[in-house]
């Protein structure tokens, strides 16, 4: 069966779980439009390409659409020329929208909890991703070298973020800020 096999291919190519659901999830979309992805020629991939595009999928999720019909086809099928005019869609360019220092400050006070004002505080100072802070541990922390160890980074990389000196010693009032 064709998602056993990519599930097989998904693991030895060592991709993360939520991965390889998210790829059998497009595959199997895909699977419903052309009833046989092993029997599909470049034409029906191309339509369901269009399909997808016309239905106003984001260009994230486009992107997981196609990585996932790459993966298929480079992959599992080894037939790579069915889906070599795939381009990877751009993210439209968008500022990101910056809290004032006051709606920070606000927002942080808002927190009752040490624990979590503690936890938030270090998620601004270091742009950590929420999965990355909510693994750290004590140990973790090198307030001498002013750095956080981040072992749970993504894609299982690990990486040293920076701590700035105003985030050390920081008791939550906003007298500190």
């Amino acid at each position: 069966m064709l998602k056993t096999r990519m599930m097989q291919d998904l693991k030895l190519a060592g991709h993360a779980l939520k991965t390889q659901k998210t790829y059998l999830e497009c595959i199997g979309l895909f699977a419903q439009f052309c009833w046989s992805p092993e029997q599909a020629d470049q034409a029906q991939v191309r339509e369901w390409v269009e399909k997808l595009q016309k239905s106003q999928v984001g260009p994230q999720r486009l992107r997981q659409h196609f990585a996932a019909l790459k993966f298929l086809y480079g992959k599992t099928l080894a037939r790579p020329e069915q889906v070599a005019f795939l381009s990877w869609p751009k993210d439209p360019k968008r500022l990101p929208k910056v809290l004032t220092e006051d709606q920070v400050s606000r927002l942080l006070d808002a927190l009752e909890s040490p624990k979590y004002r503690v936890f938030f505080t270090t998620l601004y100072a270091t742009g950590l991703r929420l999965r990355e802070a909510s693994h750290l541990e004590v140990g973790d922390i090198d307030a001498a070298r002013g750095v956080i160890h981040v072992r749970h980074a993504k894609g299982q990389r690990e990486r040293l973020v920076m701590l700035s000196p105003r985030s050390f010693g920081r008791t939550g009032s906003k007298s500190d800020r």
